[in-house]
């Protein structure tokens, strides 16, 4: 049996650990542009959870969503042109 990221990633609410913020987001399908519009945060917070920074609050509450509810591939948030 091999255990996959998605698997590995929904065990994630149940235990009590870190989120692996960077893992969540690759089983996404998304950049850390479009992490970010979906936390509501900006790119460089992401950057900063992903090098150990412990999410919080609402936040965390949403990463924890994407681990139990991933969305498909087809509906990441859209990344505005970068100015």
């Amino acid at each position: 049996f091999a255990l996959t990221k998605r698997c590995a990633l929904c065990t994630l609410p149940a235990m009590d650990t870190e989120l692996d913020i960077k893992s969540i987001r690759e089983a996404c399908g998304w950049n850390q542009f479009q992490l970010a519009e979906y936390l509501g945060v900006d790119r460089s917070s992401v950057s900063r959870m992903e090098n150990g920074q412990k999410p919080s609050g609402a936040v965390r509450r949403l990463l924890q969503s994407l681990v139990a509810n991933p969305p498909e591939h087809s509906s990441a948030p859209t990344q505005e042109a970068a100015e």
